[in-house]
């Protein structure tokens, strides 16, 4: 499995040091990793790639530090392992807020970072573990399906019928939006609006009044729900980190 991992330090040293460490633990290592390289907070967030799996994050660069990408990559949605490299303490307890991984001190040691990067595989690989083959069955009455909780990205209520937007494509049940909830409730949906049940594992970007799916539908979250939903997703993304 290869590994998408981004670095961002304004210190062209300290890139070049966590370079040849990555170097070194694929050649010591049976991991396959993808590196992108940034100098600079503004450069990651105009050229983020998609589907990272670690963020390495310098917090003390000029111009957009390092605490302020985190905060604006988990505001529009991504949910990469964030390790944060830095010699500035005083932040650990603002890492929690952005639900960062652990730190890494400045010069980055070898040993640390394949250590680091271990523990952060680890979880990345227990996670898939847990989501892989969840399932819910759906019965209209008409027809019998197995769905896969992963493939869908969200549902929706249209004339007492509900729209499954699927990874697959869309599908259409003669069941209440209710059915689809209760069986998903153990699971990472969550009810935006009274028309609306999405995937937390599917957001890209949140807005004040909209959440964009990874298929690029905008779905509208409740007022009333707003502050339940940001506490949710919180709360989804604490455990996926």
């Amino acid at each position: 499995m290869k590994r998408r991992i981004a670095v961002c330090d304004d210190e062209a040293l300290s890139l070049k040091r966590i370079s040849d460490c990555l170097e070194l633990m694929e050649q010591e290592s049976q991991e396959e990793l993808q590196v992108f390289y940034f100098s600079s907070g503004e450069d990651l967030l105009d050229h983020l790639p998609p589907d990272l799996d670690v963020l390495l994050l310098d917090i003390g660069m000029d111009g957009t530090n390092g605490m302020d990408v985190a905060r604006h990559l988990r505001r529009c949605g991504v949910d990469c392992i964030i390790i944060f490299i830095t010699s500035m303490t005083e932040y650990a307890l603002e890492g929690y807020e952005v639900h960062a991984f652990s730190f890494l001190a400045k010069p980055v040691q070898y040993v640390a970072l394949r250590r680091q990067l271990n523990e952060a595989f680890a979880q990345l690989d227990k996670n898939l573990d847990q989501n892989k083959g969840a399932s819910m069955v759906v019965n209209d009455g008409t027809s019998t399906e197995v769905l896969q909780l992963d493939d869908i990205i969200y549902a929706e209520v249209i004339q007492h019928k509900t729209k499954m937007v699927m990874k697959q494509g869309v599908r259409t049940y003669k069941i209440p939006l209710s059915v689809v909830e209760e069986k998903t409730k153990t699971a990472s949906f969550f009810r935006c609006h009274k028309s609306y049940l999405i995937n937390l594992k599917r957001i890209v970007r949140i807005d004040f009044s909209t959440v964009t799916m990874e298929n690029g539908d905008q779905v509208p979250v409740s007022k009333y729900r707003r502050q339940e939903f940001l506490l949710a997703y919180s709360r989804f993304v604490g455990e996926v980190l």
